[in-house]
């Protein structure tokens, strides 16, 4: 889908209706992560619709409370090719590069870390020893969660 004011109640009241439909529980700690041009036409529409828009909204990321949602802002969201980042909310989406927008509860995202590790190679040309640390991480939504969320592809070039 591409973003415009016209259609971007639409793409928020699907996603309320999957949520409702997968009984993901209402605790008033919905969210929606989306990208900075979603962001905009968010921001054009809640003021043209009379939400109320702070000017302190760009904290953290937060935007604005809208149909329910308490939408952030991020520049990190993936991107990739439509028909395999994400299942769409609001009609199909099947070529093009996508980017990822999330609906859903707050805390559904985890963070993953494996404990730092740390190699110790002597130097072979070299008085000394060399001390190799790294660690390995990265984000994904466990089983558990997977049912708590949306994962909405957005054509990139508008999101």
């Amino acid at each position: 889908m591409s973003a415009t004011t016209a259609n971007i109640i639409n793409l928020f009241a699907n996603a309320k209706r999957l949520l409702l439909t997968n009984n993901v529980e209402q605790m008033g700690d919905w969210c929606a992560v989306i990208g900075p041009k979603y962001g905009a036409i968010l921001d054009i529409k809640a003021a043209s619709s009379g939400f109320n828009t702070a000017d302190a909204t760009l904290k953290n990321g937060y935007s604005v409370d809208f149909m329910g949602f308490q939408v952030y802002v991020s520049n990190n969201l993936p991107t990739g090719v439509c028909s395999t980042i994400a299942p769409t909310v609001s009609g199909g989406v099947s070529s093009g590069t996508c980017k990822s927008i999330y609906f859903g509860r707050k805390n559904m995202i985890n963070l993953y870390l494996q404990p730092p590790r740390t190699i110790v190679r002597p130097c072979e040309d070299k008085i000394g020893t060399n001390y190799i640390t790294y660690a390995v991480y990265g984000s994904g939504v466990t089983t558990k969660n997977r049912s708590r969320g949306l994962n909405v592809g957005a054509h990139a070039a508008t999101a």
